[in-house]
């Protein structure tokens, strides 16, 4: 049986290296109490209570006129409140535009759904399952691996094609193996993922380590379709 390190590294493509706005007004103070003129009755005058029916509705109308002014207190800042949340409405036709690109984006990615929905990655739960995958396969059945780190975004996107390309093929069987079951080195999880290798009948046909520098930024099963095939690997597509 190889060592597993000669499958990682020893294929015909190996590419891998080593290593708050406005502040709230202060409350009044409050003058301390003159002991010497604590007990002494209110003196007439604006200040102090009046009697009789005029002194009465003095009293009252000044109250209501305090209350009106607090009212108007009130409604200025709440109107300051409200301009300050204000924002702009959008333009009609930007509006519009954003939309059609919302739209466009729900309608890509349902299409990507239903493409997944049909394809198939089986995953190899340890390296005993792994060498057997390889060393069981048959001369007209490509075998595919995807070895991957779960933290890896690259590592999605590429399962993410992987499984769209599955759903589009024949004759080919799709895996994924995470690395840390391989035995694999630190070096190798940290600079080589994700890595992709193709086996017929046993032999590796082709190993794209850190398969990523081979691909356009925002590649899709097309891109990985195309890179297979100028390899000279028949991948067969479903008619």
């Amino acid at each position: 049986m190889a060592n597993l390190d000669e499958r990682f590294l020893d294929g015909p493509n190996v590419g891998y290296c080593s290593d708050s706005d406005d502040e709230e007004a202060a409350p009044p103070k409050i003058p301390p109490l003159d002991d010497n003129n604590a007990d002494l009755p209110p003196q007439p005058g604006n200040g102090g209570p009046r009697t009789g029916p005029k002194g009465v509705l003095n009293d009252y109308q000044l109250h209501q006129e305090e209350l009106r002014q607090s009212q108007k207190e009130r409604d200025r800042l709440i109107a300051k409140q409200i301009k300050r949340m204000y924002v702009a409405p959008t333009p009609q036709n930007d509006d519009d535009k954003e939309e059609d690109e919302l739209a466009k984006l729900r309608q890509q990615r349902l299409e990507k759904m239903r493409q997944m929905r049909y394809g198939q990655i089986q995953e190899l739960t340890d390296k005993y399952q792994f060498l057997n995958v390889i060393e069981n396969g048959s001369e007209d059945e490509l075998i595919i691996i995807h070895i991957y780190r779960d933290d890896l975004d690259a590592c999605k996107l590429l399962n993410d094609a992987l499984l769209i390309l599955s759903s589009e093929t024949k004759d080919s069987k799709f895996y994924k193996v995470k690395a840390a079951l391989l035995n694999t080195s630190d070096n190798f999880e940290r600079n080589a993922l994700p890595t992709l290798q193709l086996y017929l009948g046993g032999s590796i046909v082709a190993n794209f380590v850190r398969i990523t520098d081979e691909l356009p930024e925002d590649f899709d099963n097309k891109d990985i379709y195309n890179l297979i095939q100028k390899r000279d690997i028949s991948l067969k597509l479903k008619s």
